[in-house]
């Protein structure tokens, strides 16, 4: 049974459970979470970390199943101009951060078997 499609997980569910297990996995390599669903009128950082000096803005892209493809084949040109904005919002309004990087965070949900696996695209773009 396709529980995504029959209504009792929503995507919006799906995405909520990718950036939990992303944060997880942030924490795990030693970042400290220090914002969450960053948003802007013209887009959202889904998570803002920070290990030392190193800030880091972070994509989650989660999907569910094999046929959703890959998840970081939806971060496309759009996307990044957007996210590229919705940092630039949060650097003026952070003015004393200087150096930070953007990645991307996969995870692949197997709903089935309620297992995920999680990939770390790193230093997408890089800023200063």
């Amino acid at each position: 049974m396709d529980i995504v499609h029959k209504g009792l997980i929503s995507l919006k569910d799906i995405g909520r459970k990718g950036e939990n297990l992303a944060c997880g996995f942030l924490k795990k390599q030693g970042f400290a979470i220090i914002g969450r669903n960053y948003l802007r009128p013209w887009g959202e950082l889904d998570v803002i970390a920070q290990k030392g000096n190193d800030l880091r803005f972070v994509e989650v892209k989660t999907v569910s199943r094999e046929s959703s493809g890959r998840p970081e084949d939806n971060v496309h040109p759009e996307k990044l101009r957007k996210l590229g904005n919705t940092i630039q919002a949060y650097m003026a309004a952070h003015p004393r951060v200087e150096d930070w990087r953007f990645d991307v965070i996969t995870v692949k949900l197997d709903l089935t078997s309620k297992k995920a696996s999680i990939g770390h695209l790193k230093d997408i773009i890089i800023g200063a």
